[in-house]
Formats: structure tokens, sequence, C-alpha cells
């Protein structure tokens, strides 16, 4: 499926249902994966869910900027991707 047939697929539910947003599949996958992370789903899982290779692309849904899950992933992402660890 491209990206305008996802499009088109959620275009008609969201108009009858009188939402008067734009609803595209990733502002979706954005809110879902936001809300697993504030629901405390481990962010390891949010990446293989979302098929993120660099778990510092899974970490801008973290709405939880203290979280002890960024902490633990830090040192991960800096190890494997160069990332410095600062928080």
């Amino acid at each position: 499926m491209d990206r305008a047939a996802a499009d088109r697929l959620l275009h008609r539910p969201t108009k009858a249902a009188g939402v008067s947003r734009a609803i595209t599949p990733h502002g979706l996958r954005r809110s879902v994966a936001t809300n697993m992370l504030a629901q405390g789903l481990p962010l390891r899982d949010v990446q293989l869910q979302l098929r993120h290779a660099d778990p510092r692309m899974t970490m801008r849904y973290d709405q939880g900027k203290n979280s002890l899950d960024r902490a633990a992933v830090l040192p991960y992402a800096s190890a494997q991707y160069g990332m410095l660890a600062t928080n």
C-alpha cells in the first residue's frame, strides 16, 4: 500500500466521524508510539514495533525527558551509534 492509498483509507472514516483535522498515517503512527511510551512500554519494544534501526529515532517520541528507560538506552546508543550520552 502506498502513502496515497493509506491517506484515502483514513480520510473517509475521519470525515464521517466529524474530525476536522487531517489525520495522516504518519500522525497516527506518532500518536501510537508516543502513547505506548507514555504508558510505560520499554523504549526497545517500541523501537522494534516501529522498525527503527537506531534507538535515537524512537527516543524522539519519548515525551518523558527523565524516564528511566531513556537513561538506560542512552549509553547503548552512545556506544552503538556514536551518540553523546548527555541528559
